[in-house]
C-alpha cells in the first residue's frame, strides 16, 4: 500500500508538469495535431483522476516516532529454536508485523561498528569505511572506530561535567566489550563518528526538519555512534560513573534529562541480587542439547539463575569504591538487568522528546549490548544467552507498549533487528556433528609466521597483528625492503596461512580488491568489507564451523556464513502496517532506505538498494 499511493502521488505531479506546463513554466497553447491533442488531454484527465482517487483517500498514518532496536548478536538462529516460548515483545512483532525471514548482513567480518553502521548509512564497509571494531591505518597505527582524538570530541565526566584528559593507554577494553574510561596523565581524546566516510539515515531525519531530532542509545560507545552518524546524538553508558555519557562531537553539554536520569536511576547490584530465570528452571524454554555445557565457557561462573557475586566484589574491593563500582559494572552488563536500563532510558528520552517533536519526526536508534557480552563468554547454546532473549521478549514487549501509550499507537513504527549473529562454539559445534568445526589461535599463527620469515629472511615481527579476519603486517618495517623481497614475504605468508587446517582461502588485499566474484557469493563479501588504507594485508576465510581468534575459550562472530549474517529482521506500525511475510532474500542495509520512505525523509545518499516495500 505504501508502495501504491508513494509512486502514484509522484507519477501525478509528473503528469501534471509534463502536459500543463511549458518551457517556462507556464501553461502554453498546445500546437499539436488534434488526434494528439485529445490524446494528450485523455491523459491529463486520467492523471487528474488517479491525483484525486489518491488524495481523496485517507492516507496512512506517517508515524511521528521511528524506534530501531539492535539487540548485538540477534542471530536469526535463535528465532527458530525458541520463537515456540516467546510470549510477549518477540510474539507481537513476529505476529503482527512486516517479517523479512531471510535478512542478512553481506558482511565477510561481522562486527558491532560495521553492522551498526551499515544499518544506519545503508550501504557497504567500501562505502562507509567501517570495516571492523578498529583497524591499523597506512602508518601502522592503532584506530578504534569510535575514538576521536580531537579537543571537540572530549567525553563529559559523571554528571555531566567534561571529561578528565583520556588517552589510547588509558582507554581500556575490557572483557565485556565496553569501553571503560579512565584517568592519565597524557592528551585529551574522546568519542565521534568522524570514521564513517558517508552520511547515514540519522544524517538525513536531522537535515529534514528543524523540529526534528534523532538519539542513539546503547552500552557500548562502537553503536551509539555507529546509529547516530554525525549529526544524530549518541549516548552510552560509562562504567566509571554507572550513567549514560556522551562527548562534546554530539551535545553542547550533557542533556539535563539525562543527567537526571543517572541521578534516579539506582545501579545498585545489591537491588539486584540475583539473575531471575524468565521462566521456572525444569520448563522445556530450557531443554535443549548443551545448556548447561560449560567446559569451553570463556568462565565457568554461571549467572542464569543464581545469585550475583556480590559479596566477593565487596570483599575484593574493601577499601576501593571505584573499584567496587566498576566490577559490579561488569557483572550487571552481563544480565537482563543492563537491557533494561538502556530501554527505559530510550522510554525518558521519548518522553521527554516527543512534545518538542510536534510537527517533525523523532527517531531514536536502541542498541542492546548483553546479548552479545555474555554470547561471547558462554556461547549461543549456554542457558544465559538463551534466558536473556526470553528477558528481553518480556522487557521488550512492555517497552513498546509504554511507547505506544505515550506517542499513540499508529504514531510509532518500530524496526528490530541485530547486527549480526554468532557461531556456536566451535567444540560444541564438533560435538554436535561438525567434523571440521575447530578453534585457530590466532597469536599461536603469528608466532609461527614471525618465526618463518626471521628464520627465512632475517627480518623480525613481520606480522604486526590480527583483527576478525586480518593479518596487519609491520608496515615501517615493510617499506625498509626492495619490491621483490617484499612480495616474496607475502607470498611465503599467504602460501603459510593457506595450508593451515580449518583457513579455506587466503588473498592479498590487491589480490582481493582486483577480484572478480558473483553477485551475492560469499567471496564478494570479502571484497565489499575492503577499505584501502584500513584493511589488513592478508585476508582469510575459515572454513564452515572454525573460528580465528585470540582466545582460547568463548565464541565469536567471524565468518560470511549464515549463522554469523543471519538476523531477523521485522518492521512494525500497529493499525498501518499490515502482518506480512516475506521469505525473499532481503539486506539489512534496505532497512533505512525503508524508514526513510515512511517517515517522509531523504534516504542515505550512499544507499543503492531498494526500500523493502
Amino acid at each position: 500500500m505504501f508502495k501504491r499511493l508513494f509512486s502514484g502521488s509522484r507519477m501525478t505531479r509528473e503528469c501534471h508538469v509534463r502536459f500543463c506546463e511549458g518551457p517556462s513554466g507556464k501553461f502554453q497553447r498546445s500546437t499539436l495535431q488534434p488526434a494528439i491533442i485529445a490524446s494528450v488531454v485523455w491523459v491529463a484527465v486520467l492523471c487528474g483522476g488517479v491525483y484525486w482517487f489518491y488524495t481523496a483517500r485517507p492516507v496512512p498514518c506517517r508515524p511521528r516516532v521511528a524506534v530501531v532496536i539492535v539487540i548485538d548478536q540477534f542471530a536469526y538462529h535463535y528465532i527458530s529454536k525458541l520463537k515456540q516460548h516467546f510470549n510477549f515483545g518477540f510474539k507481537e512483532l513476529f505476529d503482527h508485523g512486516f517479517v523479512f525471514h531471510n535478512a542478512f548482513h553481506p558482511h565477510a567480518a561481522p562486527a558491532t561498528a560495521t553492522g551498526h553502521t551499515a544499518i544506519n548509512a545503508g550501504t557497504y564497509a567500501m562505502d562507509h569505511a567501517v570495516i571492523l571494531n578498529g583497524w591499523f591505518d597506512c602508518r601502522g597505527d592503532k584506530v578504534k572506530f569510535a575514538i576521536d582524538n580531537r579537543p571537540e570530541a572530549g567525553a563529559f565526566g559523571p554528571c555531566g561535567s567534561r571529561q578528565r584528559p583520556l588517552t589510547g593507554r588509558g582507554h581500556l577494553l575490557t572483557t565485556n566489550g565496553l569501553e571503560v574510561q579512565k584517568e592519565s596523565e597524557n592528551k585529551v581524546h574522546g568519542y565521534s563518528g568522524k570514521h564513517i566516510m558517508v552520511d547515514t539515515l540519522s544524517d538525513q531525519v536531522m537535515a529534514g526538519g528543524p523540529s526534528n531530532n534523532v538519539f542513539s542509545i546503547s552500552l557500548k560507545p562502537r553503536a551509539a555512534i555507529a546509529m547516530a552518524g554525525h549529526r544524530g546524538h549518541a549516548l552510552w553508558f560509562d562504567g566509571t560513573c554507572g550513567g549514560f555519557t556522551s562527548s562534546t562531537a554530539f551535545f553542547d553539554s550533557l542533556p539535563e534529562w539525562i543527567v537526571e536520569f543517572n541521578h534516579g536511576y539506582n545501579l545498585d547490584l545489591a537491588h539486584y541480587p540475583e539473575w531471575l530465570l524468565a521462566y521456572p528452571a525444569s520448563s522445556r524454554a530450557y531443554d535443549f542439547p548443551y545448556i548447561d555445557n560449560y567446559d569451553y565457557a570463556a568462565t565457568k561462573i554461571r549467572l542464569a539463575g543464581k545469585k550475583l557475586p556480590l559479596h566477593d566484589i565487596i570483599k575484593k574491593h574493601k577499601d576501593d569504591d571505584d573499584g567496587a563500582m566498576l566490577d559490579e559494572v561488569k557483572i550487571l552488563t552481563k544480565t537482563p538487568y543492563a537491557n533494561k536500563m538502556v530501554l527505559e532510558c530510550a522510554e525518558h528520552c521519548i518522553r521527554t522528546h516527543y512534545q518538542q517533536t510536534s510537527d517533525g519526526t523523532l527517531l531514536v536508534w536502541v542498541s542492546l549490548s548483553s546479548l552479545d557480552i555474555i554470547g561471547h563468554l558462554y556461547g549461543p547454546d549456554s542457558r544465559e544467552a538463551i534466558d536473556m532473549l526470553y528477558h528481553l521478549d518480556r522487557q521488550i514487549g512492555q517497552f513498546i507498549e509504554n511507547v505506544q501509550r505515550t506517542v499513540g499507537e499508529k504514531n510509532l513504527v518500530v524496526a528490530l533487528t541485530g547486527d549480526h549473529g554468532v557461531a556456536r562454539i566451535p567444540e560444541l559445534a564438533k560435538l554436535a556433528g561438525n567434523a571440521r568445526a575447530r578453534r585457530i589461535v590466532s597469536n599461536e599463527l603469528i608466532d609461527d609466521m614471525n618465526s618463518l620469515i626471521a628464520k627465512k629472511y632475517g627480518v623480525d615481527q613481520m606480522v604486526r597483528a590480527f583483527k576478525v579476519n586480518q593479518f596487519f603486517l609491520n608496515k615501517p618495517q615493510l617499506e625498509t625492503l626492495n619490491s621483490a623481497k617484499k612480495k616474496q614475504i607475502i607470498a611465503d605468508l599467504k602460501k603459510f596461512l593457506a595450508a593451515q587446517p580449518g583457513i579455506k582461502k587466503v588473498w592479498t588485499f590487491d589480490q582481493l580488491r582486483h577480484a572478480t566474484f558473483k553477485p551475492g557469493s560469499l567471496e564478494n563479501y570479502y571484497k565489499n568489507q575492503l577499505y584501502e588504507g584500513r584493511s589488513g594485508d592478508l585476508v582469510c576465510m575459515p572454513e564452515h564451523g572454525c573460528a580465528i581468534s585470540k582466545y582460547p575459550t568463548g565464541t565469536v562472530h567471524r565468518t560470511p556464513y549464515e549463522y554469523d549474517t543471519h538476523v531477523p529482521l521485522v518492521i512494525y506500525q500497529k493499525g498501518v502496517i499490515g502482518h506480512k511475510v516475506s521469505i525473499k532474500p532481503v539486506l539489512t542495509f534496505q532497512l533505512p532506505v525503508t524508514l526513510a520512505k515512511i517517515i517522509g525523509v531523504s534516504k542515505p545518499e550512499r544507499a543503492t538498494e531498494p526500500a523493502l516495500f
